[in-house]
């Protein structure tokens, strides 16, 4: 059995018009061969990890995401710099935190062809202010591991708002289901609901009455989804 985990983002605005984000997660099975996992490789200690070689390096060294909230996810691209533009071959890029994706187009990059690395990150499990090292393993012409350095300041959902349910499980998807999901402001000050969202493919939201919410009122909206292709 395949699982399948999808994220719903609601954000809220407050009267004094802050912000904040509540999830919800919506899992679902899909019949499908399932891969033997690989078994998580531990951090590599810093005196262990190769200088870059000469010339390479990524820019920017280092980024920061600035103030967001729990559960969202920011995007960088940096840019691999070499010598003459010459051309190169990559290997791992890595990070040891999971909240942490680097992906490129190709490992293999042709003499005088740019060259840039999709740094993600997603702040669901994270609180605070946190920084993490990306690593980019070099393989020709020299052999090497570049690094760059990201930040991130991660503010969590305030405690008084409650979805239920947090959960839902849909099992099996063979045919279109839907889940109830109802919002209670439990602060003394009203809040607007400004957008519902998900990422599931196919699938719609549809909001029950006004998205304002009074003090210690409920609003509910409507999950619907189709199988998953």
């Amino acid at each position: 059995m395949k699982k399948l985990a999808y994220i719903l983002c609601v954000m809220l605005a407050f009267g004094a018009g802050a912000v904040a984000t509540k999830l919800l997660t919506a899992h679902f099975r899909k019949e499908a061969p399932q891969p033997a996992a690989e078994a998580p490789k531990p951090e590599a200690k810093a005196e262990n990890i190769p200088p870059a070689p000469a010339g390479f390096s990524l820019a920017p060294a280092k980024h920061d995401f600035g103030k967001l909230f729990e559960g969202e996810a920011r995007s960088v691209e940096l840019t691999l710099e070499r010598p003459g533009n010459k051309a190169f071959r990559m290997g791992r890029l890595y990070s040891p935190c999971p909240c942490i994706r680097a992906e490129v187009a190709s490992l293999v990059v042709e003499a005088g062809k740019p060259a840039k690395v999709t740094v993600r990150v997603h702040t669901l499990t994270l609180e605070g202010k946190k920084s993490f090292p990306v690593y980019v393993e070099l393989l020709e012409p020299d052999k090497g591991v570049l690094r760059a350095d990201v930040s991130v300041d991660v503010d969590r959902v305030p405690a008084r708002l409650m979805l239920m349910p947090e959960a839902f499980h849909l099992g099996s998807v063979t045919a279109d289901k839907a889940a109830t999901v109802k919002l209670t402001n439990l602060t003394k000050a009203p809040l607007h609901v400004e957008d519902i969202s998900s990422n599931i493919p196919g699938s719609t939201l549809e909001a029950k009455g006004p998205k304002a919410v009074g003090p210690e009122r409920a609003w509910s909206w409507c999950f619907r989804s189709r199988p998953p292709s």
